[in-house]
């Protein structure tokens, strides 16, 4: 006798009827679909199974604008964009609730349905996001993060060092965007070094190179295309080739972000931190240099693309 493994778990997908897509950033058990528009009759669906746990959390899309649910009931919401009003945007707060129209119920009612306060005290209830339940694709056995925490401990140890220890801390502060992603200003820091032509070989393929390491945070203007390298780190040269620059210096593909409004500009400088192993080094000079430079250029978020 062979055991047989349960369904799988009902995940729920959200779909906006006159709202641009939202993805959710933050909760476990739901997830977005983007570019769902359910324009004109839309079938009732209703929240049968469905909690106020598993859609509270902070939901956002390209050009669609910000909603927080809170826990407590209550919402924030900034520049929600009604397809049916274009331009207009709705932002506000106040109070939310899942409706609980049962599926086959004649008539439309939107699954999740928002109210907002006025400055006056009038409340403007708002009914346009509807939830549908769908099964999730689980992943290839091995389709599985890389353990390079391990793989650099046992290296290590194999030349004979004590095991390596990363830099670990108690606490890492979540700092959510001030704005949204549409309007903020990205800063870029690689980890890639500038080439030195007496410092041995550093183009694709090429060995380890110690040699060819930096030691000082350096910049560079966002608008040029610079000649970086990455011979100087410890990436995996069996499965990769490191022929494709944009995969440690994507400033094109930023840069048509910025045209197409998925981000609101990119600042003028890009950075370069130094991988000299010493945590002291790191956290005492690099690290403030870094921040002090993107504080410089009026950063708001920063793409970091470690190599």
């Amino acid at each position: 006798m062979t055991a047989t493994s349960p369904d799988p778990p009902i995940r729920r997908r959200i779909r906006l009827r006159v709202l641009l897509s939202l993805a959710l950033l933050v909760p476990p058990t739901a997830a977005c679909a983007f570019g769902d528009e359910l324009n004109g009759i839309c079938a009732p669906s209703g929240t049968v199974g469905l909690g106020d746990s598993d859609v509270v959390g902070t939901w956002s899309g390209k050009d669609a604008g910000t909603l927080v649910l809170a826990a407590d009931g209550t919402f924030t919401a900034q520049d929600l964009r009604q397809k049916d009003r274009d331009p207009d945007q709705l932002s506000g707060h106040g109070t939310w609730a899942l409706n609980d129209a049962s599926p086959g119920s004649t008539g439309y009612s939107s699954d999740l349905l928002l109210t907002f306060v006025q400055p006056d005290g009038g409340k403007t209830p708002w009914n346009r996001i509807d939830i549908a339940p769908t099964r999730p694709v689980f992943a290839a056995e091995h389709d599985a993060p890389i353990p390079y925490m391990q793989r650099t401990r046992d290296y290590y140890m194999a030349l004979g060092f004590s095991p390596y220890r990363w830099a670990h801390f108690a606490e890492v502060p979540f700092t959510p965007l001030p704005t949204p992603l549409s309007r903020t200003r990205v800063a870029l820091i690689t980890t890639a070094a500038p080439f030195q032509p007496e410092a041995g070989h550093q183009g694709p393929g090429a060995p380890y190179n110690a040699a060819a390491k930096f030691y000082k945070v350096y910049s560079d203007s966002s608008d040029a295309t610079p000649d970086l390298r990455i011979s100087h780190v410890g990436y995996d040269r069996v499965h990769t080739t490191a022929e494709d620059p944009n995969t440690w210096l994507p400033l094109g593909q930023l840069r048509e972000a910025v045209k197409s409004g998925r981000i609101g500009a990119l600042t003028a400088r890009f950075h370069g931190a130094p991988t000299n192993r010493s945590q002291r080094v790191t956290t005492e000079t690099d690290a403030p240099a870094l921040l002090r430079r993107c504080r410089e250029d009026g950063a708001d978020a920063v793409l970091l693309v470690p190599s």
